[in-house]
């Protein structure tokens, strides 16, 4: 375990104090009839173990681990076989707990489990220990099962000796489908498990490959508490897990390699302006420290102006000398690198992030004189980035920059107009006179008239 995972802790901590709606103490304290619900599935000999088993109540595992250490194997098919043969939901909430309570305490046995497979199996019962633990993930309205079945099976892939290629796809791609879901309550129960999973340096890979690494990009935005939908808000517990699951992903060198999209660095700058949460801001450092090197991740860091976060960051007292040491890292390469940019690199950085803001270049003629040409480079990259924000973005100041510089660009450049035409960003703007925003509308109206008239300094006079 490395030296920030022990100190941010294994136990995630809920931020948003948001409640399970059932609790392991409230499965665990169950009582069953097992003589009528379990006499058709077991042996006289294996019901009797059962109910030994099940005199034990309570989340305490200490009474129960003497039975499992004698008996474990027998305990492990007894487990199985009722996962496939119940169909109560309570029923099987109990049994899934049962085994998680013997992983989470002692995750060696899972060897049992594992030597399961090269037992007898009964008709009608699935290859063990995976199959039943399969057909239990279509029980998506039951969110205790899911998220039961799921930790289990991430403790099975990180305890097992070998595992199946298909079982390992089954499962990844399983968490990837949870990933998918509505709520931040389903999403939590893919999270959780891939932080156990993700330690092993291998399902780092294959589940980047699958398409999760993305996933997690995206569940990294973060939503102001004042917006109207509630749903919207950032829920920091799940937010903490997704940080420490990218984290996770970036000690792999090909996985890290793959984390230069924009939208992370923009994201992970987002919480660090926006979150007091040591724990969450601890990791979003940790994470940027990770990837400041590849590509154009520095450049993209400059245009959300990370170095003006971090400057009022490092005076913080973190109590922490890794926490310090990544932002004196960070600051360091990004002020080397600032000072490698020019006046146009930097604002291609604030495209890049899509973090416009009214810095001076942006109302300076001289920049406009000097850089219009510019935007022809890489295919017209900066007049089409303008056209992506004006068409896509929701934040009222970074529309009403992007409709000043379409502006400027058409006014200073000798075809600025033509080229507008051909990317068709008229039509962008046109749009935005609607928008609700007063300013968005002015710089848009303004935007439309350079766009239009073919004189613009005698209008402007």
């Amino acid at each position: 375990m490395s030296t920030l995972e022990t100190k941010l802790g294994v136990q995630i901590h809920n931020y948003n104090n948001e409640e399970d709606v059932l609790t392991e103490d409230e499965v665990l304290g169950r009582d069953f009839d097992w003589d009528q619900l379990a006499r058709g599935y077991l042996s006289l000999d294996e019901l009797n173990h059962l109910k030994k088993y099940d005199k034990i109540k309570g989340n305490s595992f200490s009474e129960k681990k003497s039975l499992f250490d004698k008996d474990g194997k027998t305990y492990c098919l007894i487990f199985m076989n009722l996962l496939t043969r119940f169909q109560k939901e309570d029923c099987l909430q109990y049994i899934l707990t049962l085994i998680d309570q013997v992983l989470k305490n002692d995750p060696e046995k899972a060897l049992l489990f594992y030597k399961l497979k090269d037992v007898e199996r009964d008709v009608g019962i699935p290859d063990l220990p995976f199959g039943p633990l399969f057909s239990l993930l279509s029980r998506k309205n039951d969110w205790y099962i899911v998220s039961k079945t799921c930790t289990i099976l991430a403790t099975f892939l990180i305890e097992f000796p070998t595992v199946s290629q298909a079982n390992i796809e089954n499962t990844i791609n399983a968490f990837i489908d949870q990933l998918k879901k509505q709520t931040d309550r389903e999403k939590t129960v893919a999270v959780r498990a891939l932080q156990t999973l993700l330690r092993k340096d291998k399902y780092r890979v294959l589940f980047a490959r699958a398409g999760g690494l993305q996933m997690l990009i995206k569940l990294t935005k973060y939503t102001s508490p004042q917006t109207d939908s509630p749903e919207e808000q950032t829920n920091f517990q799940l937010l903490y897990q997704v940080l420490f699951c990218l984290w996770s992903l970036s000690f792999n060198k090909e996985v890290k390699s793959q984390m230069t999209s924009p939208e992370l660095i923009t994201n992970l700058s987002d919480i660090l302006k926006n979150v007091d949460i040591v724990k969450v801001n601890r990791l979003s450092i940790a994470v940027l420290r990770s990837i400041v090197d590849l590509e154009k991740n520095t450049e993209v860091m400059i245009g959300c102006y990370l170095h003006k976060t971090l400057e009022h960051m490092k005076n913080r007292k973190w109590g922490d000398e890794d926490v310090e040491s990544d932002i004196s890292i960070l600051m360091e390469k990004l002020e080397l690198k600032y000072q490698d940019l020019s006046s146009f690199d930097v604002y291609k950085s604030e495209l890049l992030s899509k973090k416009l803001d009214w810095t001076p270049s942006h109302k300076s003629e001289r920049f406009w004189r000097d850089n219009c040409a510019k935007f022809e480079e890489d295919d017209f990259f900066a007049i089409r980035s303008l056209k992506d924000i004006l068409a896509t973005h929701k934040n009222p100041k970074v529309l009403s920059v992007a409709c000043w510089d379409v502006g400027e660009f058409v006014r200073f450049h000798p075809r600025g107009k033509a080229i507008a035409q051909f990317l068709n960003i008229k039509s962008d703007v046109m749009k935005l006179l609607d928008h609700t925003d007063p300013d968005v509308k002015k710089e848009a109206l303004l935007a439309l008239q350079k766009l239009m008239v073919v004189h613009w300094e005698y209008v402007a006079q």
